[in-house]
């Protein structure tokens, strides 16, 4: 069963599966799963019992932080705001650029992983899916583990 997050627009989002949401709702659950995989990851590095050498979207845990989904919505506002034209959009216009040498298909789940990727500056982005570089002066958003919900990852004071 699909759990719902109310974003503060108050939107509410399907981040864990289900079917009849809409190809924005997917990207910006996209988006919030790979904001809080890479947020979820430094955090149980640095305080938790670490990740390992694995598919870190493989073994997060599967309710998505609030955080991470107020993120995705962020920077969906902004693409949108930037571009001109809303999600659904954006990805048919990488749809229709050529994917001749991108590692993954342009589809609505890895637009939206790498879109989060791409503005956190992790080295890989939208070029995953796309040869051509579709979005100049691509939003930058930092998204570390002190922006995930403190009670559920707490962030312990170092002593000096």
């Amino acid at each position: 069963m699909a759990k719902l997050i109310k974003g503060k627009s108050g939107t509410t989002y399907i981040i864990e599966g289900g079917d009849g949401y809409e190809i924005r709702e997917e990207i910006i659950e996209n988006m919030a799963k790979a904001f809080f995989a890479s947020a979820w990851a430094d955090w149980e590095d640095e305080y938790g019992e670490g990740v390992g050498a694995v598919e870190i979207l493989d073994v997060m845990p599967s309710r998505i932080d609030p955080g991470a989904v107020e993120a995705a919505e962020r920077l969906a506002s902004v693409m949108e705001d930037r571009y001109d034209a809303s999600l659904p959009e954006l990805l048919e216009r990488i749809q229709a650029a050529p994917t001749r040498y991108a590692s993954r298909p342009a589809d609505a789940e890895h637009f939206g992983h790498y879109a989060a990727m791409q503005a956190m500056g992790h080295g890989v982005g939208l070029e995953e899916i796309s040869d051509e570089k579709i979005f100049p002066n691509f939003p930058y958003m930092e998204f570390t583990y002190f922006d995930l919900d403190p009670e559920t990852y707490p962030t312990p004071a170092e002593e000096y």
